[in-house]
């Protein structure tokens, strides 16, 4: 029994010896590289609408916690020493989830550091009541902003046509192989099909589709007009007026014609299909203000 299970340790491939110079280690010289990613494709929505603090969380388990919670529908804030590219590294991980994410170095071992994090995760909660997102009640605390009105909504899509066919054209003038592979990663995680509640299914929809018009504004480089839209939280808005199949099966299709333009790089298709998307969203939103 001993030999059988000797040859099968044998049998294994061994991982390549490795040191490092620093502490805390870097992540992303590691040979192989650890697995960050959760193994199930989608989540459930159990932590919607909350954020996590995850101290150590830009790499090694702490990045893995990261992620899985972004999956589960959380926005993160990231706790680091100064390893840097490693938090950037996860960052993007939950970002790719269609989560916020946001990077604090500093040192825990310090008490006046730890302190100044917690009030940094405070006045993240507060830039999002500055944004309309959330209501802080005296002695209560805070709570989802009422649902955007028919006069906002009107505005913001006024607003969405005077952007984001323009951004779609330039985006796709600087396309390349890179930029072309993440924008199909994004669409290719919306096209999947998942089981379970249809209110979770769509919630996970809305923000890969937040991450996949996020990414194109990136793509189009002015940061102005990306700011711009990323603060008018749009996907948050569409989640809460409908969640139905339609809406979810229409936009793919939206999609596909904007991707077809990107791997074209055609400028004035992206522009005309980034339009149509935009009017045919509106319209199927309208009849949710009766």
């Amino acid at each position: 029994m001993a030999n059988a299970s000797k040859k099968e340790d044998e049998s294994k491939p061994l991982r390549p010896a490795q040191s490092q110079d620093r502490q805390p280690g870097l992540q992303s010289p590691m040979n192989p590289a650890p697995r960050s990613e959760p193994p199930t494709p989608r989540g459930r929505g159990r932590l919607e609408g909350r954020g996590a603090f995850i101290t150590g969380g830009d790499s090694g388990i702490g990045r893995a916690v990261a992620v899985a919670f972004a999956r589960e529908g959380a926005d993160v804030a990231i706790g680091y020493l100064d390893e840097g590219e490693d938090a950037r590294e996860t960052r993007r991980l939950v970002e790719g989830e269609g989560r916020r994410a946001v990077l604090l170095p500093g040192d825990v071992s310090d008490r006046d550091v730890c302190e100044g994090l917690i009030q940094s995760a405070g006045e993240a909660l507060g830039r999002l009541e500055g944004e309309g997102l959330v209501v802080k009640t005296h002695l209560i605390g805070y709570s989802a902003a009422p649902q955007i009105s028919r006069r906002s909504f009107e505005e913001l899509y006024e607003l969405r046509l005077l952007l984001e066919p323009e951004g779609a054209r330039h985006a796709a003038e600087n396309m390349d192989e890179d930029r072309l592979h993440s924008l199909r990663q994004f669409a290719g995680a919306m096209a999947q099909p998942s089981d379970g509640d249809e209110r979770m299914r769509y919630s996970a929809f809305a923000r890969q589709d937040a991450a996949f018009h996020d990414r194109i504004m990136e793509f189009a480089e002015n940061a102005l007009i990306r700011s711009t839209l990323a603060h008018q939280h749009t996907h948050f808005h569409i989640f809460r007026l409908m969640f139905h199949a339609r809406v979810t099966d229409e936009a793919l299709e939206e999609h596909d014609a904007i991707m077809r333009a990107f791997s074209a790089r055609d400028g004035h298709a992206a522009d005309r299909a980034m339009r149509a998307h935009i009017e045919r969203s509106r319209a199927r939103l309208r009849p949710a203000f009766g």
